[in-house]
């Protein structure tokens, strides 16, 4: 029986805001949903599969690598330990899935409908694609390295604030073409974060109640408040375009490979579209 679609979640969302091609705010209407109170993920949390849980300590810089924190900063405490003391302690919880809990399911069904309704308000296609969420859990004055996603993501504040920076999506100044690609056919290497970039950034002031669109491959680093502990929630997924792209650069990635130097992805939707489609038939020749 399919779930039926409760409520809206994402309020002013509508085809003049540009999915992908900028970063916008917008506002939420879940900031006192029963899942997400306290309680709830205190017992929710702990319950799930170790592999959709991951948690560090100690006090990260926007030049870490994100995608290492929880080994290489790996927490003395439980993770009850760690729910219990974040106020008092420098701690990172990021949650994969918590839908997979039955408190989260008409939530993310409902996130799930308004992103849908977006995309095809913009002919980005009928049905998100491996649409998830994650939440985020951090101490005061906690900070998330500087990094790269590969899917699109709304971010919607629950509990305390933060600041998030946002570059350009695209620009080799941030991220060389050639990281991006092997990043996206997640071979070890990653964008780093200097000093000089700092200038690039685009500040968003972020609050409860509020949703930030972070575009496709956008890099950005976040600084909690110092204040209070901050919890977000955030529904991550592609589009039928950032498919194509994904493809397009695990191509050019195959590419250099070869010895070739490719043009850079985002610079002609004819040849991306050449080169998504030639990785699809070298996928299934695989």
């Amino acid at each position: 029986m399919s779930l039926a679609r409760p409520f809206t979640v994402f309020k002013n969302l509508d085809a003049e805001q540009n999915l992908d091609r900028e970063p916008f705010k917008c506002h939420h209407t879940i900031t006192d949903h029963p899942a997400l109170s306290l309680a709830n993920l205190q017992k929710v949390i702990p319950s799930l599969p170790q592999d959709q849980v991951f948690f560090s300590s100690g006090s990260l810089n926007k030049s870490d690598d994100f995608d290492r924190a929880h080994i290489d900063k790996k927490s003395s405490f439980s993770l009850e330990q760690t729910l219990q003391d974040l106020q008092k302690t420098d701690a990172y919880i990021m949650v994969r899935s918590p839908e997979a809990d039955p408190s989260f399911k008409d939530l993310f069904a409902s996130m799930r409908s308004d992103v849908e309704a977006l995309m095809q308000a913009q002919n980005l296609g009928r049905s998100a694609i491996d649409p998830m969420l994650y939440l985020f859990i951090a101490s005061p004055g906690s900070i998330t390295p500087f990094h790269i996603d590969r899917y699109s993501t709304l971010l919607l504040q629950l509990k305390g604030t933060k600041k998030v920076y946002l570059y350009p999506a695209w620009d080799e100044k941030y991220c060389p073409a050639e990281t991006l690609e092997g990043f996206m056919a997640r071979k070890p290497v990653r964008p780093v974060y200097h000093e000089s970039m700092a200038s690039g950034a685009k500040g968003f002031d972020f609050g409860p109640g509020e949703v930030l669109h972070i575009p496709f491959v956008a890099p950005h680093h976040v600084e909690n408040g110092k204040d209070s502990v901050s919890i977000s929630l955030s529904i991550i997924f592609n589009t039928n375009e950032s498919m194509l792209k994904q493809k397009a650069l695990m191509m050019n990635h195959r590419l250099r490979n070869l010895g070739l130097k490719p043009t850079p992805i985002n610079q002609s939707k004819i040849i991306d579209q050449v080169k998504g489609q030639a990785w699809r038939i070298l996928s299934k020749v695989a």
